[in-house]
């Protein structure tokens, strides 16, 4: 069955083929990212997303151990698409945006190529008997089915068990090959500490005659200036503005918050310094 992240892959590769065919939109020179593009990159983060969200209800769908690897690589992509979206809109002009997309986005789009293009092997193991017919020693039969000891050695007395007793160490059903076992390793160790990814963009059909969403909401997915002006009867101009006003937020509140710290250390150092002055 094709799960959400593969699913996800095959449509924004088929879009990224799509662009990478067609002759425009092109800006300055550079073939910029058409919209059909970047509707498609934003489905893909809608669809990879944790949250499932009912009603009044959140919760978050379950991540299984194979699909760690598809998570970072679309976790990274919300990233680097977040991060051009508020450059985008806080630029004062086109000549300030790389229309066709910086290095971290595409080094993210790649990533995820890479990952729905790539077949492992993960074939089974060749029987210990015919191994040993072609002179393979003991450690590497052990490196072969991933047999190790606490340590990280080769485990030498399953060799000799499975050998005597074919089925003491081996059962074809559950065995994982060492490689496929060092992968989801990886995987789960990038993993670790990981928050649920919320849906971040905003389709105006979605609404219909409902209410949209509210400005302050807009502005904290990084909508787009357009869909913000068109959702609540804006001028362009000043929904670019709010964007921008709220890029410039986030920055002064860590600006502030950076000298509130600073300010923290200079008094305690101050106090410290009284402190241990003689009477």
């Amino acid at each position: 069955m094709t799960n959400r992240y593969r699913l996800a892959s095959q449509e924004l590769s088929a879009a990224l083929k799509n662009w990478e065919d067609g002759e425009g939109p092109t800006i300055g020179g550079r073939k910029a990212i058409s919209q059909a593009l970047s509707d498609a990159i934003e489905d893909a983060i809608n669809s990879t997303a944790d949250e499932i969200i009912e009603g009044d209800s959140v919760t978050n769908k379950p991540i299984e151990d194979e699909d760690f690897d598809a998570v970072l690589a679309f976790d990274q992509l919300a990233d680097a698409y977040r991060d051009f979206k508020r450059r985008a809109c806080a630029a004062v002009s086109l000549s300030e945006i790389d229309v066709d997309g910086d290095q971290a986005l595409w080094r993210a789009i790649y990533a995820i190529r890479e990952w729905s293009t790539t077949r492992y092997n993960y074939a089974p193991p060749t029987p210990i008997s015919v191994l040993r017919s072609q002179g393979v020693g003991d450690e590497q039969i052990a490196r072969i089915y991933g047999w190790f000891t606490s340590e990280g050695e080769p485990d030498l007395e399953k060799v000799l068990g499975e050998e005597m007793k074919p089925g003491t160490w081996y059962d074809p059903k559950k065995w994982v090959h060492p490689a496929k076992r060092k992968r989801l390793a990886a995987a789960r160790q990038g993993i670790q500490g990981r928050s649920p990814r919320r849906r971040e963009y905003i389709r105006e059909s979605q609404y219909g005659k409902t209410a949209p969403p509210s400005l302050d909401e807009l502005v904290r997915l990084g909508a787009p200036a357009p869909q913000i002006a068109a959702l609540h009867g804006l001028e362009i101009e000043d929904a670019e503005a709010l964007l921008r006003g709220s890029e410039h937020s986030v920055q002064l509140a860590a600006s502030e918050s950076a000298e509130a710290a600073r300010l923290e250390r200079d008094t305690l150092a101050q106090v410290e310094k009284t402190a241990k002055r003689p009477r």
